[in-house]
This record gives C-alpha cells, sequence and structure tokens, in this order.
C-alpha cells in the first residue's frame, strides 16, 4: 500500500518498533505512555508535568499517571529542580536508554 511517496514504509518501521516494544515483554507501556517516553529521551530539554502536558495536548493528571508508571518501570527518573524547590524534572535512565536501543535497533 503506497501513501503519499515513503509513508507506507514508515508506518512497517512504526510496526516493526510496537512490535520490539511488545516482543521486550519486560515493560507494559500503552501507546501514550511510550510517547511521553519517547519524548523524554528524543527531546533534550527539561521535562515537567506542566511541559509533557502542554506540548503532547493531555491533562496533567494523565501525564502525572503516566509518568508515575515509567517511574514505577525505572525508564524515567523524578529530580527536583534545583531552580523551583515545588517543580519536578524527568529525566532519563540508564533501564531506559537501554530500553530505546533496544527498540530503536535499524529496522530491516
Amino acid at each position: 500500500m503506497i501513501i503519499e511517496g515513503r509513508a507506507d514504509v514508515d508506518l512497517m518501521d512504526f510496526y516493526r518498533i510496537l512490535t520490539r516494544c511488545i516482543d521486550q515483554d519486560c515493560y507494559s507501556l500503552t501507546i501514550r505512555q511510550l510517547e511521553v517516553f519517547l519524548t523524554c529521551y528524543l527531546l533534550d530539554e527539561d521535562h515537567t508535568v506542566r511541559r509533557l502536558s502542554s506540548r503532547l495536548r493531555v491533562a496533567k493528571p494523565a501525564i502525572s499517571r503516566m509518568l508515575d508508571h515509567l517511574v514505577e518501570e525505572g525508564l524515567i527518573e523524578r529530580r527536583a529542580d534545583a531552580s523551583d524547590r515545588r517543580s519536578v524534572i524527568f529525566g532519563r535512565t540508564c533501564a531506559g536508554q537501554e530500553f530505546l536501543e533496544r527498540i530503536a535497533k535499524p529496522v530491516l
């Protein structure tokens, strides 16, 4: 199936990445949790509930629940914001980096 040039290839890449995520079997992530995870790993900025909520157009309570799950899985860590003690920044972990590398292997 061809959809506007290479879109069919991109969809197959997406399919293979999703399949890899499921095959990993060590983490149980929804598509939305995967989106939050990838946003935290692929965008080089401080990630807060407010910023993620705005960027992904998802309510802050929903983002908080997704982040809680990612923290429980060890894929994301919480740390205090040095410039604002009321704020929490979410960052990368070694386990999360390893997971990202496994699912992002070149797609054949």
